[in-house]
């Protein structure tokens, strides 16, 4: 497994950026990627509320246009655990998990947005 080294601003307001050697803070994180599933369940089961993770399960039934009552499992996660593995893809999958890894590290809802009228569902 190979590492990836990110180097971040030295200062503030530079935004998320490659800086040369000596400029920055260097980070590394592994180039390995877990189970994009797994990595959805680890997220939803240690930081989200249940109503959170009903509203996902929502959030993707309506992106794969499904009813949500199609969704099995005895409680909201191993539902969602059904949601992820049965009606998502794999690029899906990993973007999700992404997604929703980086809203958490922000502190912002980790829910996404339901597609409003004039935005278009991928």
């Amino acid at each position: 497994m190979d590492d990836v080294t990110y180097r971040t601003p030295a200062r503030q307001g530079q935004g998320r950026r490659l800086v040369p050697t000596g400029e920055g803070t260097c980070v590394r994180y592994s180039a390995h990627v877990g189970d994009p599933v797994d990595d959805i369940i680890r997220v939803a089961s240690l930081t989200m509320s249940e109503d959170e993770a009903d509203r996902l399960i929502g959030w993707i039934a309506l992106r794969t246009g499904r009813s949500k009552a199609l969704a099995t499992g005895d409680d909201t996660i191993s539902r969602l655990r059904h949601v992820a593995e049965h009606w998502l893809d794999d690029d899906q999958r990993r973007r999700l998990a992404g997604w929703i890894a980086r809203r958490v590290a922000l502190g912002e809802d980790p829910v996404p947005p339901a597609p409003g009228p004039g935005r278009r569902r991928a």
